[in-house]
């Protein structure tokens, strides 16, 4: 597996840096890649060429994991996607605009929702129920530990099996349950307490035994950092600690 970050940790930036300057962020801090997202990507972002991102990548030496965007705008994306050799994009909806988004992608992408709390890919159980009513298998699911923590589950070597060939990606974020000011709802109505610590201080999530039940079920992508900006500290510093220890685990 290799190790890439998420423009989500710009998002809450006063100046949002570009994508150019992103790359660079990503590569200082000691990424593989990125998971770029809809905004730094045309239509929404007019100031860069996909073509100036691509070899700014590739002076780089990076990979670009994943795209992230709305299942309206995968039409609009898909062909930046295949500029950038991206084979991944992250994309929510309903069964229906899933299937219909799919139909704009190469035989070799991919797309679907990343797991999470309170829908209809909450737990890998439902996950592959759903996926069962899709047909077109470019569409699968990007799994993240937090959003299984929330739902309760617990890392095996079988956890992923049924849905093993449709993970497409990796996400990953380092929180703690049941302490907390932040909250969520499950499905059944439920609520989660949680707070979100540095991965290197988390001493709740098994980091090694959810990275082994990935690699059980046949996994060996990416693992995009989806943290946003910590509170505390500068981007770069929150970015490369993240990266130092997670590729530790990788």
């Amino acid at each position: 597996m290799y190790l890439t970050l998420s423009g989500r940790i710009l998002e809450a930036s006063e100046r949002r840096p570009s994508a150019l300057e992103f790359v660079a962020l990503a590569k200082e801090a000691g990424y593989d890649g990125v998971g770029l997202r809809g905004w730094q990507l045309p239509p929404e972002n007019t100031q860069e060429d996909p073509a100036d991102i691509k070899a700014c990548l590739e002076d780089a030496g990076l990979c670009v994991s994943s795209i992230t965007v709305p299942a309206a705008a995968v039409e609009l994306t898909a062909p930046f996607a295949r500029e950038l050799n991206a084979k991944v994009l992250q994309v929510s909806g309903s069964v229906s605009e899933l299937a219909g988004a799919a139909v704009h992608l190469d035989d070799d992408m991919r797309l679907g929702p990343q797991m999470h709390t309170g829908g209809e890919f909450e737990t890998v159980a439902l996950a592959a129920e759903t996926l069962a009513r899709i047909a077109d298998p470019r569409v699968g699911v990007v799994v993240e530990p937090a959003n299984h923590m929330f739902a309760g589950e617990t890392w095996s070597e079988d956890l992923f099996k049924p849905i093993a060939e449709r993970i497409i990606g990796c996400n990953l974020q380092s929180i703690e349950v049941g302490q907390g000011e932040q909250s969520l709802k499950l499905c059944d109505g439920s609520t989660r307490v949680y707070r979100r610590v540095p991965a290197r201080e988390n001493t709740q999530a098994d980091f090694h035994g959810f990275f082994a039940a990935l690699r059980a079920a046949g996994y060996d992508g990416y693992v995009n950092v989806i943290e946003p900006a910590s509170k505390t500290g500068s981007i770069e510093f929150f970015a490369r600690e993240t990266a130092d220890y997670m590729s530790e685990l990788l």
